[in-house]
Formats: structure tokens, sequence, C-alpha cells
């Protein structure tokens, strides 16, 4: 079961419970998915920077089409950020 899809319903349920200050943990219970996977999908919300409202404005569709798609940022630009972490660390 490991990287599947989670449905369309289950995400707007995980998305308006952290809207409203409910805690990972507790998401989990209720919805019934791994808090691995709501991590995974907070953080492609936290990323996208906007707002429960504007998301629970879309279509099923299109709110698929944003959060099932590969994620903007890629591994290179991460190993980059990572190097120059450790760069900044040794020269001091």
């Amino acid at each position: 079961m490991a990287n599947k899809n989670i449905n369309i319903s289950k995400l707007r349920q995980i998305l308006k419970m952290y809207f409203y200050k409910t805690g990972t943990r507790t998401i989990s219970e209720r919805t019934g998915v791994s808090r691995s996977t709501i991590m995974k999908y907070l953080e492609r919300y936290r990323y996208m920077q906007t707002t429960w409202e504007e998301l629970s404005l879309l279509s099923d569709k299109n709110l698929d089409a944003l959060f099932h798609q590969p994620p903007r940022w890629s591994l290179l630009s991460g190993r980059k950020h990572f190097m120059q972490f450790f760069r900044m660390w040794k020269n001091n």
C-alpha cells in the first residue's frame, strides 16, 4: 500500500481538520490514514502557501491534480541546500 494516493474526500477531511488545529494523531485516528501519509499531504499543503478556504472551493478534479502531482522541488535543489549547510558549518 506504500505510495498509494488517498481519495479526495479523505484529503478534504484532513485539510479541514488541520485548518481547525487538529493534531496529526487525531486526524489519523478519525480518517484511518497513517500519520506519515498525513504529514506528506500537509507538507504539500504548506508548500503551496494557500488557505483552506481557497482549496475548499476547488472541484475534486482540480484538488486531485494539485495534490497528486510530483512535488515541484527537485532533489538537486535539496542537495544543493544540504551541501551549502555543511560548507557553512565546516567554515565555522
